[in-house]
């Protein structure tokens, strides 16, 4: 039953965190692909290309985690190390993930999820502290929706920046070797 309870009020606390922003937000930060960080140079610089660009948007918890398993996807097709890939930005990414907005959608937690993410710790803790474990509250409480507001300034940043040679050349890549193209070109049309 507790459980069940932390659920709802977490749900609950989302729902009116995601009411008190307002959308007085602009693109701060530029895009900028780093291509694989940290990781060995290969032939999946496509596959960190696109989550570098689906990071820098950003999005819910579910958006990250979508976007970490679409990495580790595309490496492993492409016969690279995509398990560990995927076990970095998990653990390493969240720094990174909306970068567009910069700090306009951080603001501090309320002492309601501080109470919860000290809690999810503490269960961690007391699991053994597996290496899969989601930190729900926790990343809930960092990460916004992207709100209609939020898409239509993607698109329009985006629309300029792919007519550079940098995203033609991706687009390129990506597409010869995931007979596809990338969600990056999916995720925010209207």
């Amino acid at each position: 039953m507790k459980f069940f309870l932390n659920i709802l009020m977490t749900l609950i606390l989302f729902m009116s965190y995601s009411q008190k922003l307002v959308a007085q937000f602009k693109v701060e930060n530029n895009f900028k692909p780093d291509q694989c960080t940290n990781f060995p140079s290969g032939n999946w610089g496509h596959c960190c290309f696109e989550h570098d660009l689906v990071y820098w948007v950003g999005g819910t918890f579910t958006d990250r985690k979508k976007a970490d398993s679409r990495l580790m996807s595309c490496v492993n097709r492409m016969k690279g190390p995509g398990y560990l890939m995927y076990e970095g930005v998990r653990m390493f990414g969240s720094n990174y993930w909306g970068a567009a907005w910069g700090s306009q959608n951080r603001v501090p937690l309320t002492s309601i999820e501080k109470e919860l993410v000290l809690s999810e710790n503490k269960l961690w803790n007391n699991l053994g502290r597996p290496n899969d474990f989601d930190f729900i509250n926790f990343e809930t409480s960092l990460f916004e929706v992207i709100t209609p507001y939020h898409k239509l300034l993607v698109n329009k940043y985006l629309q300029s920046y792919s007519k550079t040679a940098e995203y033609q050349q991706f687009l390129q890549v990506y597409t010869k070797n995931m007979g596809t193209r990338p969600v990056s070109e999916k995720l925010y049309e209207h």
